[in-house]
């Protein structure tokens, strides 16, 4: 990861420790982990279209998937 990425990365962290702070201010509790939060594959995903997403090996058809989304 270039310096820059490790910066923006840094940047965000923070970003999600002041929102967690605000959210304990205001009688909430931060939650990051759990299970409603792992996707669950097959899951149809929105992006300017609907796109099935799967886990699956790396064929071309997959990698194809993965380059329409990203």
């Amino acid at each position: 990861m270039s310096r820059d990425g490790i910066e923006i990365v840094k940047q965000e962290m923070l970003h999600l420790g002041l929102a967690g702070n605000v959210l304990r201010a205001i009688g909430g509790t931060p939650h990051l982990y759990g299970e409603i939060y792992t996707p669950q594959y097959p899951v149809n995903i929105f992006y300017e279209k609907k796109v099935k997403m799967e886990l699956k090996p790396g064929t071309k058809a997959n990698i194809a998937t993965f380059v329409e989304v990203s």
